[in-house]
């Protein structure tokens, strides 16, 4: 005979295994869905690390001839995300998009209009964002409010800290940190208030 359980085990081996099931997590950055994008990840993730670790220490000028070869893996694989509309990977791929750009030696300082492509990931991660927001249900709409809110605290909190910091003599921070920032707070925004949830 089977043993009976009791209604707090049972609540609590519910609770875990929501807590251990990605498909029961509340909100699609969340749930990560490797089978449908992986191959367009792994594109991205090529052409960008092959873009990244070549153009240390090389002048803008010399950059079109890399980013033309290394930027067609990315565009493929980006093609095929935005062809099946897998917008939590098009948000992560922007993420990886705009750290390597961001770093990447030749286009830091580099004049208009090379000066401006770090920014494009940033537009590939609100749109990935967005598309994430227009498929949720009105729980998972709740947790992305909350984790808004909590990410803008921190971003602010980062800048009026660090604009006390500037006056002390520190370096200005590019205005792209701050996005990180943000970013940054996003994910831990939706772990601590998804947790509610869960």
């Amino acid at each position: 005979m089977e043993e009976s359980k009791t209604p707090s085990e049972s609540h609590g081996r519910s609770r875990a295994d929501a807590d251990g099931d990605p498909c029961n997590r509340p909100f699609p950055l969340l749930r990560p869905n490797p089978k449908e994008s992986l191959p367009a990840k792994l594109f991205v993730a090529a052409g960008a690390l092959v873009f990244w670790i070549l153009a240390r220490g090389k002048s803008p000028e010399s950059l079109a001839p890399l980013a033309l070869g290394c930027g067609l893996p990315v565009l493929a694989g980006l093609a095929w995300m935005i062809r099946r509309r897998l917008h939590q990977a098009i948000f992560l791929s922007g993420q990886a998009l705009l750290v390597v750009l961001g770093t990447a030696g030749g286009l830091r300082g580099a004049p208009f209009p090379l000066g401006v492509v770090p920014l494009l990931p940033a537009v590939l991660m609100l749109w990935g964002l967005f598309g994430m927001a227009r498929k949720t249900d009105e729980l998972e709409r709740r947790v992305l409010q909350g984790a808004l809110a909590l990410a803008s605290g921190i971003a602010l909190c980062a800048m009026l800290v660090y604009g006390v910091a500037e006056t002390l003599g520190a370096r200005r921070a590019p205005a792209i940190t701050w996005f990180e920032i943000l970013v940054i707070g996003l994910y831990a925004g939706l772990m601590i208030v998804g947790r509610r949830y869960s």
